[in-house]
């Protein structure tokens, strides 16, 4: 059994314990629903369907729920606990609801997991561990409403992401190494959402990184250091690949925003 197996099903066994709170779907996207799962690098995203909107003490139950079967450790067990109204309903998704991020339950705050790109996942690529298969529940994958959450994440999350890697980076000595963790997340995230832009296809970072080699080959140079990030074949990078990564993702920002 592999570790986010083990995690699943320690999950689901507890949950299966506590028949008195209903779920009627639990479902994993993400990395595993890819096919990318990294062991030391990918967490387990998964979508909790919902029998009802949860009451305040029900929150607390769920709460309690995973603190008693989710790991302290990476690889986390994250994800969104939503009712099948709210997955058909994007324009609720600012609305608070029950999520977890790093293994941190939240349950009164909007959750920006909640998103075109999670119900496309979902749909096309989503994992069943029980309930009703993704493709039978009648969620819309809108791939327009993709595609414009995508250039708003850019114009946002990305560009605010580069300023302040950029200002790290420019405080650095040109002798002195950088995370390569950190360039493999910039220049693997920017390109899943290219791809993501200009196929429709929803894919894993590895293969973004493998698209954007084919697309933009002269870009090869930060590429490749990201893609053996990614494969566990370099921990440290250096400054002035740091920036050559920054110039990559300036590149794809400006290009799809």
């Amino acid at each position: 059994m592999t570790v986010w197996q083990q995690a699943v099903f320690q999950y689901r066994s507890l949950a299966d314990s506590q028949r008195h709170f209903v779920l009627l779907g639990m479902y994993l996207v993400g990395s595993i629903a890819l096919g990318e799962f990294r062991n030391n690098k990918s967490d387990i995203d998964a979508v909790w369907l919902l029998e009802n909107e949860p009451t305040r003490d029900e929150v607390e139950f769920l709460a309690n729920r995973h603190l008693g079967s989710a790991s302290h450790a990476p690889p986390y067990l994250d994800g969104v606990y939503v009712t099948l109204h709210r997955l058909k309903t994007p324009a609720a998704d600012g609305l608070p609801i029950p999520f977890v991020v790093n293994g941190v339950f939240s349950g009164d705050k909007p959750c920006g997991d909640l998103n075109p790109i999670l119900r496309q996942c979902l749909i096309e690529h989503g994992l069943t561990i029980f309930g009703a298969q993704p493709s039978t529940l009648g969620i819309v994958a809108d791939r327009t409403s993709t595609g414009n959450w995508i250039r708003s994440n850019l114009r946002s999350y990305w560009r605010s992401w580069m300023a302040e890697a950029k200002a790290k980076v420019d405080t650095r000595q040109p002798d002195e190494e950088l995370n390569a963790a950190a360039l493999s997340w910039g220049v693997l995230g920017v390109s899943r959402m290219a791809a993501t832009l200009e196929t429709g296809e929803i894919i894993g970072k590895s293969a973004a990184g493998e698209w954007a080699m084919r697309r933009w080959p002269e870009w090869a140079p930060v590429l490749l250091p990201a893609l053996d990030e990614r494969a566990g074949h370099l921990k440290h990078a250096t400054i002035n690949q740091g920036r050559e990564a920054l110039a990559y993702m300036d590149y794809i920002v400006t290009r799809f925003s």
